[in-house]
């Protein structure tokens, strides 16, 4: 609507409220109104509120007076059409919705446009996402695009594709002759009109599309809105994939700022339904929020599960969901049956696949958070189906879908409401067991490759594998230290403990590690040591008790040299070095390192000789003795260089840093902490850069500048704090001699005012401090999320 024809209302009403308001000229009711547009009562009462205040009255004559005042009532100038077809219904069947539509704005939109631009569109996606109820909005809200009517095709109660053209031809009035048939007296009767037929569920009727291409290509003004778990395969057909409901922030506990969110606003409008004296609040949002998440914003789901809430609070009900899905039941007597519980819904898909597609769809299940082609290969028997065959049709009907991947390579997933009907079928088939173990055995392989690129100029690629797959490799570990496969899962814990370390998830790795020693009392000696150390050395806490992880990493060091492994040797004796350092047992520290450095050279692990030479490095530095830890820290850059190791590199920069400013070489610090910066941003570990801001810290205090000195301080201790980090005590010292330098220069309360502000700071705002600008992008393009 033009706002010149609303010359004096300060919010000109929309396309909509000028369509109710003609019908309220028209003297119908609401439940008219709701019968005529396909409205809710309730949605039309809304429209009605926002009509009265936009036009600045309390009641429905008020609001005629002023609009005729107003000239509302008029039909455009640029109409061809008089008032009396202006205001003439479309003729249509569409069944009046009971309850509001609730959100999805951007969705109808697309739909809206990519219906005005093509002639046959088939909404996509699994069962109980909405797509029945999009495309009726969809279809409410064009009435005025298709004079000759707009049609609704119930399709889900037939079971042969030959009753289709007898549907289509019963909702538009057309009987065959004995002259003609239904499909040619369809035809005849659409051919010169601009009709919409909305054909609803169309999945397990393919074989009767050709009808539908044969009526688009003898009526040039017909389109059809199609709704199905699969396209109908036609040559010119637009397919748009019904996303679930946006999901609700996790983390969001305002109960107002969640009631914007579309899922929650579902869940809350249909609760209400059930249970009138029911309310969003903080205190039961959380639990509302893991409902929807838990449901994967599936609009069924949510409703089935909204039903519920006069049986049980919000929390019950989650708990509830998890231990007896079974709770997602409808009692309402006038949906189908398919979708009067959420299983049934998903079973209409699965009696639709062919019997190897089930198979294949079942083993899905075992898979965590996506899989990749080559897992599905590994995992997966599908006997005589081509396998990508499989994975196309699955997609294709809504049950898996592609989802994005940083390197590219197809991925696919469930959502979680589909794979536990899976893993259900899985097991009923009996074939859950072998499965599981095929699973658990691939990713084995990809970890105990991983354990070795770890150490290689492959380091970030394999990081990044490994995060993308950390969900699958912790589906597997507790599989296997289920009592199914213990010693499978001992191993497994042993080789991802590099990644636990360098991606921050040690606690996780920790409670591994323990529960995979205590289901192998009896493990090989090798195995066992390697999963002491990593338990006792590389994931050990800094609160831990040092005396413990020292009694592990002795049994590591003996259990290793009865083994004759050299490289286990060498970690096991550098890790008992570096517990040493946590429990200040400093005679025993360096006696350590040698030895390791011994095993690794006999080895041949130059990553290992990198670690080695800078630890004790570390060791020299903390004795103040820089030449000696500069020595060896070049040392360890040249092994970690030669391998193109990352980690090592960043690692080994910031502590030749931390010796060059100690030199006085205040230049070669700076580009020692900067590039330690940049290459812990390289290996997504942000919140390691705190080590290198106190650096910068010192540097800025030794130039004159304390302000910036103890910002950079402060936003260093958040960083640490945050991410539960603890510093060696090398790095201690440094930065209490920083603190102290900075606090004297500034004064307390000078200082205190800078420090907060640090503390206040975001990692980018941060690292511009410290740094000044950095280009973002190229170290976006490679981090690992």
């Amino acid at each position: 609507m033009d706002d010149l024809r609303q010359p004096t209302l300060l919010n000109p009403l929309t396309e909509r409220e000028i369509e109710i308001l003609r019908l309220l000229y028209q003297r119908l009711s609401n439940r008219e109104i709701a019968q005529r547009l396909t409205l809710s009562v309730t949605t039309v009462k809304w429209y009605a509120r926002q009509i009265y205040n936009k036009l600045g009255v309390s009641t429905r004559a008020e609001a005629v007076a002023r609009a005729q005042a107003l000239k509302l009532l008029e039909p455009d100038e640029s109409s061809q059409e008089n008032e009396a077809d202006f205001i003439r219904p479309t003729r249509h069947n569409l069944p009046a919705l009971v309850t509001p539509f609730i959100g999805r704005d951007h969705e109808i939109s697309e739909v809206k446009r990519l219906l005005a631009a093509s002639r046959l569109l088939t909404l996509t996606g699994p069962g109980g996402t909405g797509k029945s109820r999009l495309a009726l909005q969809v279809a409410a809200e064009c009435l005025g695009d298709f004079p000759d009517g707009v049609f609704f095709i119930a399709l889900s109660s037939l079971r042969d594709s030959l009753h289709v053209a007898k549907a289509i031809a019963e909702a538009l009035d057309v009987s065959e002759t004995e002259d003609e048939s239904l499909p040619q007296a369809l035809q005849r009767t659409l051919k010169d009109n601009r009709t919409l037929l909305l054909l609803d569920n169309f999945e397990h009727l393919l074989e009767a599309a050709p009808l539908v291409l044969k009526l688009l290509t003898t009526a040039p003004g017909l389109k059809a809105l199609v709704t199905s778990r699969e396209t109908l395969h036609l040559y010119g057909e637009q397919e748009y994939s019904v996303p679930p409901l946006a999901l609700p922030d996790p983390s969001e506990q305002s109960s107002s700022r969640l009631l914007k969110n579309e899922a929650i606003a579902l869940f809350v409008q249909r609760a209400q339904t059930a249970s009138a004296s029911f309310q969003l609040t903080d205190d039961n949002a959380s639990a509302v929020v893991q409902i929807c998440r838990r449901l994967d914003g599936l609009p069924l789901a949510i409703e089935l599960a909204a039903a519920r809430i006069k049986l049980f609070e919000p929390q019950a009900l989650l708990n509830r969901i998890d231990s007896h899905p079974g709770v997602l039941v409808s009692s309402a007597l006038d949906l189908p049956a398919r979708q009067q519980t959420l299983h049934n819904t998903i079973d209409w898909s699965y009696v639709l696949l062919d019997p190897p597609e089930q198979a294949l769809f079942c083993q899905l299940a075992v898979f965590r958070g996506g899989c990749s082609l080559d897992a599905i290969e590994a995992v997966c028997q599908t006997g005589d189906l081509d396998l990508l065959a499989g994975i196309e049709s699955l997609c294709d009907k809504s049950l898996i879908r592609r989802m994005p991947a940083p390197d590219g390579d197809p991925r696919f997933t469930m959502l979680q409401t589909i794979r536990d009907f899976a893993k259900e079928r899985l097991e009923q088939g009996g074939e859950g067991r072998a499965t599981r173990r095929r699973h658990a055995e691939y990713f084995l392989a990809q970890a105990q490759q991983a354990d070795r690129e770890l150490h290689s100029a492959r380091q970030i690629e394999w990081l990044r594998r490994l995060e993308v797959e950390h969900d699958n490799l912790r589906a597997a570990l507790d599989w296997a230290l289920a009592d199914r496969a213990p010693l499978l899962g001992l191993e497994l814990a042993g080789r991802l403990g590099w990644f636990w370390f360098l991606r921050n998830h040690a606690a996780e790795g920790r409670q591994r590690c323990t529960l995979a020693l205590t289901k192998n009392p009896d493990a090989p000696p090798a195995l066992r040591s390697k999963v002491l150390t990593m338990l006792a050395g590389r994931l050990a806490s800094n609160q831990g008790d040092p005396d413990a992880a020292r009694g592990m990493l002795e049994e590591a060091v003996d259990l290793a040299c009865a083994s004759g492994d050299w490289q286990q040797m060498g970690w096991a004796s550098g890790f008992l070095g570096l517990n040493h350092v946590r429990a200040g047992r400093d005679d025993l520290i360096e006696p350590c390192y040698v030895e390791a450095l011994r095993c690794f050279e006999a080895a041949g692990d130059r990553f290992g000789i990198g670690w080695t030479q800078n630890a004790l490095g570390e060791t020299a530095r903390m004795r103040r003795d820089f030449p000696r830890a500069a020595s060896h820290y070049q040392n360890g850059m040249a092994a970690f260089k030669a391998l193109g190791n990352e980690w090592g590199i960043s690692t080994t920069a910031r502590n030749i840093a931390w010796t060059a400013l100690r030199l006085d070489d205040l230049k070669g610090a700076e580009q020692n902490f900067r590039a330690a910066i940049l290459g812990e941003l390289k290996l997504s570990r942000g919140e390691r850069v705190a080590h290198s801001l106190a650096g910068m810290a010192a540097i800025y205090e030794k130039r004159g500048s304390p302000e910036r000195a103890a910002r950079l301080l402060g936003a260093s201790e958040a960083m640490l704090d945050n991410a539960s980090i603890h510093l060696f005590p090398v790095d201690r010292l440094e930065v209490s001699i920083t603190i102290d330098a900075t606090r004297a220069r500034l004064g307390e309360d000078a200082f205190q005012a800078a420090w907060d502000i640090g503390r206040g700071m975001t990692l980018e705002q941060a690292i511009t401090e410290a740094i000044g600008a950095y280009n973002k992008d190229s170290v976006s393009r490679m981090t690992l999320v």
